[in-house]
C-alpha cells in the first residue's frame, strides 16, 4: 500500500507548462475572434455614416437647384454643402476623412466616396445616384 502512495502527488497545486500554453492559445483565439467581429461592425458603421452624408447632400441638391435655375450639375461637391466652412468640410468628407466627389452624366448625379480603401474606382466605393 505504501507504493501506491509514493506514486501519487498529494496536494498538487497549479498547472503544468503544457496546460498554461493550451489555455493561452484558447484565450488568444477568443480575443482574435472578438476583435474581428467588433472591427467588422466598425467598418459597417463607417459605411453607413458615409451613406447618410451622401443622402443629406442629395437632399441639399434640391436647394442648390432652386438657387441655380438652369444649371444641371454643381461644379463641385462643396456647392451642395451649406453653412460655415467648417460645416461644409464635415458635410463633404467621408468617414475616412477624404472629400467625396460629384459626377454628372446622362441626367444623373452621383455622389461618390472612395470607401474604406480610400481609392476611387474600386469595388468598395460608396455611391449615391439621383
Amino acid at each position: 500500500m505504501n507504493s501506491k502512495l509514493r506514486n501519487t502527488r498529494v496536494g498538487q497545486t497549479g498547472m503544468t507548462l503544457l496546460e498554461i500554453i493550451i489555455v493561452m492559445a484558447l484565450l488568444t483565439g477568443i480575443i482574435v475572434a472578438i476583435f474581428s467581429f467588433v472591427g467588422g461592425q466598425a467598418d459597417q458603421a463607417d459605411i453607413d455614416i458615409t451613406g447618410n452624408k451622401q443622402q443629406k447632400l442629395q437632399s441639399q441638391h434640391l436647394v442648390w437647384k432652386r438657387k441655380n435655375i438652369g444649371k444641371k450639375c454643381p461644379g463641385n461637391i462643396r456647392d451642395l454643402a451649406n453653412g460655415r466652412k467648417k460645416d461644409k468640410d464635415e458635410q463633404v468628407t467621408d468617414s475616412w476623412g477624404n472629400e467625396m466627389k460629384i459626377e454628372c452624366s446622362a441626367g444623373k448625379i452621383s455622389i461618390i466616396s472612395g470607401g474604406p480603401d480610400e481609392k476611387f474606382g474600386t469595388e468598395d466605393d460608396i455611391k449615391t445616384e439621383f
